[in-house]
């Protein structure tokens, strides 16, 4: 742009904002799949994914593992782990410890009426970390060992000295030396590929990573397969089940919840129940959707898929046989009987549970809950199927008999076309992203060369003509450059002094709501045993006993409602606004120069700035879009750095409390409640209110930083229209030389010929 070095940054930011695009859509789109303990998961991404070959155990390793699994595409076979520390194995063994040497204390922890269920709870745990140390130490969680053996296997495995003095088998050892080998490396990552004639060795060590020995110490694992559902443009992401340790739950499925585009929550026969809507909300599902802003929200996609519908249609195929013996049909009559049935029962249970996330928050942010729950009613979709029945009728395995005839009957292939149709509507929203950006890039470059043109194109003007001239328009645009001034200083002042201010005097009032809702959640821990109270606060805050606690999490997202709210609602869409209504002050005060241009006749050629016009015009229509990429990043960063900031604090405040010694004694019970009412609900806001502010202002910095360097392209838009009109005596020379003049013509019309208007 030899002759246009002044619409060089434009372009170039115009460029840029193509490539980011594009780069999104090379990116696969993560659909991450959710459930509980033995609903199917697994079997259904095996079904989805791997057809005959099971890639994922099914069972899973237990309720304290926070494994995720990422399957994407690859034309080669491959998996890599990336593994947790030895803090995982020593949180195995310490727990272990403290249960082998208690002398019963911590059974006096809960008592009364819940006393039966929080010793089941106790207990319940105790077996789980047995069963995770047999998983590392014997390779089977459900082997029996005594636990001074798994204890010392652990203590060798972390490289200490066993204490127990029992002698580990050369099984177990091999094992041991493997998972020390894993604990010291580096960089705490392996991965595998498939080789020629290594395909049962390539599996195995998969299982092995996936749920045998290793499984327990692996935070994410990532599976490439050659698959066409995924070679559509999918990564299916398998996360951990519900009952894991709260922190490893919370920062593995909060990271992969905040970039996933659709969910998929997998459900038994029971259907969409509260345990399922508590575990959209717990997992930040729900809040996520309340970044998004009103005129440009996300979808919505919430898929729940029922698995084991084959189990009730058998029931009532025997109920029928039983009374009814020659009206019996097959088995396909009831699978789809069910199935339909099914459809309408889980679409009612998902708009009946997801009421509690309307009514049960502060009244200020109601309405942002009910338009979120809207837009995922609107937008979910229910697949009843049978996966097992799916991958007998693919298998043909006189072991597993087929009740259906037809795959199609199953629902698997109709949950997969749904699967390719969201990565097929995500491509389609990318490449019309692309298509807008490109045709707002295209009008600005043709028009910049146009402009070139019209100069290069106009009779030879004498130098007094032009003088003239220029001082008609400076007269002229006198009162368009004061009101411009004032305008651009207006909008200056408002990105510098207006909007900090606004984010600081909203985020006090969302923080006042925030520590109304807070006090809100905490009262209802009134009703709660004062045993299973006294266990959350001296564990920091959590505990699942009779009744589960997890106040880091329930305040994380009262204080992230408000929040989020306040930036997508009112923040962001006020800066937009304004940015995009100063974009039209340019497009309207250059429109009376046009005018004017037109109006001499033949002294000027108005076509030079009505291009000018005409480009302001086209990048005004996007500046309404400023943000958009800020509002991601604000999604996926202010769930997981408030958490960090809440739990902190609440850890913090109940070891206090416990350290100052009154969470024992006469009066317990009202001084945990006054704590939770007066202490714990105050500290909090004021812990993550800075951290909140912090937040806020580095994503509006990100934002603002954009919209001056979109009006930083633009310079003076009157002073553009004079310029264009009337230039500079050495401009006037420089096109007055008759060789040069027909070379920068000819290019010139070559582009705008290759180029047409309207063309992208």
């Amino acid at each position: 742009m030899e002759h246009a070095p002044d619409r060089v940054e434009l372009l170039d930011a115009g460029l840029k904002r193509i490539e980011a695009i594009e780069a999104l859509r090379k990116d696969p789109l993560p659909v991450c799949f959710l459930g509980g303990a033995g609903v199917g998961k697994s079997t259904l991404l095996n079904a989805v994914v791997g057809g005959t070959r099971s890639l994922l155990p099914a069972g899973g390793v237990g309720p304290l593992t926070a494994l995720a699994t990422r399957i994407s595409f690859a034309e080669k076979p491959y998996f890599e782990a990336r593994y947790h520390g030895g803090d995982k194995v020593n949180q195995v063994l310490f727990a272990l410890e403290r249960a082998f040497t208690s002398d019963g204390a911590a059974a006096s922890e809960d008592a009364g009426e819940d006393a039966a269920k929080s010793a089941d709870s106790r207990s319940e745990k105790r077996t789980a970390y047995t069963q995770l140390a047999a998983l590392l130490i014997r390779g089977d969680q459900f082997k029996t060992q005594d636990m001074p053996y798994l204890m010392d296997g652990l203590r060798r495995a972390l490289g200490s000295e066993p204490k127990w003095k029992a002698t580990i088998s050369p099984d177990d050892l091999r094992r041991i030396e493997r998972l020390s080998e894993v604990l010291s490396s580096p960089d705490r990552t392996r991965r595998v590929e498939l080789t020629s004639g290594a395909e049962t060795a390539f599996y195995k060590e998969l299982h092995e990573h996936a749920a045998g020995s290793l499984a327990p110490v692996i935070r994410e694992l990532e599976v490439g397969y050659n698959s066409p559902i995924l070679k559509s443009g999918l990564v299916l992401v398998d996360l951990p089940g519900v009952g894991v340790a709260n922190d490893e739950y919370q920062e593995v499925t909060a990271e992969w919840i905040r970039k996933a585009r659709a969910v998929v929550l997998v459900v038994d026969r029971a259907g969409f129940t509260k345990a399922s809507a508590d575990l959209l909300k717990e997992t930040t599902f729900l809040n996520s959707l309340l970044h998004d802003s009103p005129d440009n929200p996300d979808p919505a996609r919430l898929v729940v898929v029922a698995t084991k519908l084959d189990q009730p249609a058998l029931e009532e195929r025997q109920r029928i046989k039983d009374l009814e013996p020659e009206s019996v049909q097959p088995f396909v009559h009831y699978f789809e009987d069910v199935c339909r049935r099914a459809v309408d029962v889980m679409r009612n249970q998902v708009e009946t549970q997801l009421v509690s996330f309307v009514e049960d928050g502060a009244s200020a942010t109601r309405e942002a809950r009910d338009e979120v729950v809207n837009r995922v009613v609107a937008g979910l979709s229910v697949h009843p199927l049978s996966a097992t029945e799916y991958r007998a009728l693919l298998l043909s395995d006189e072991d597993a008999p087929r009740r259906l005839k037809r795959i199609e009957e199953s629902g698997v292939p109709a949950f997969q076309e749904s699967l390719r149709s969201m990565a097929t509507s995500r491509l389609s929203d990318l490449e019309a992203r692309i298509a807008t950006q490109k045709e707002l890039w295209s009008t600005q470059a043709r028009t910049a060369v146009e402009v070139v043109v019209a100069k290069w194109d106009e009779d030879n003007r004498a130098e007094e003509e032009a003088q003239r001239l220029k001082q008609e328009l400076e007269e002229f645009s006198r009162g368009l450059r004061t009101e411009l001034a004032n305008r651009e200083g207006a909008f200056r002042n408002f990105l510098s002094e207006t909007m900090p201010s606004l984010i600081e005097a909203e985020l006090e009032r969302a923080s006042l709501e925030a520590e109304k809702a807070i006090r809100t959640r905490l009262r209802k821990y009134r009703s709660f045993n004062w045993r299973t109270l006294q266990a959350a606060i001296r564990r920091g805050g959590t505990f699942h006993g009779a009744r589960k606690v997890e106040l880091p999490v329930e305040l994380t997202l009262e204080f992230e409602e408000p929040l989020a709210v306040v930036w997508s609602k009112k923040l962001l869409v006020e800066l937009r606004r304004r940015t995009k209504l100063m974009g039209e002050d340019h497009v309207q005060l250059v429109e009376p120069i046009v005018g004017w241009a037109r109006s001499q006749g033949a002294r000027v050629k108005p076509r030079m700035v009505e291009a000018l016009h005409e480009d302001l015009k086209a990048s005004t229509a996007d500046l309404g879009q400023v943000g958009r990429e800020a509002i991601d990043e604000l999604k996926e960063t202010v769930k997981l750095e408030l958490y960090k900031q809440v739990e902190k604090a609440v850890r913090s405040h109940c070891q206090a409390f416990v350290k100052s010694g009154e969470a024992e004694g006469a009066g317990v019970l009202s001084r945990m409640i006054e704590f939770l009412d007066d202490n714990l609900g105050p500290s909090v806001v004021d812990a993550a209110r800075p951290k909140a502010k912090e937040v806020l202002l580095r994503n509006y910095e990100k934002v603002r930083d954009d919209i001056r360097s979109v009006f930083r392209q633009r310079s003076n838009p009157i002073q553009m229209a004079v310029s264009t009109l009337v230039d500079s005596h050495e401009e006037h020379v420089r096109r007055s030389d008759a060789q040069r003049r027909k070379t920068v013509l000819a290019r010139g019309r070559t582009l705008l010929a290759a180029c047409p208007r309207g063309a992208a």
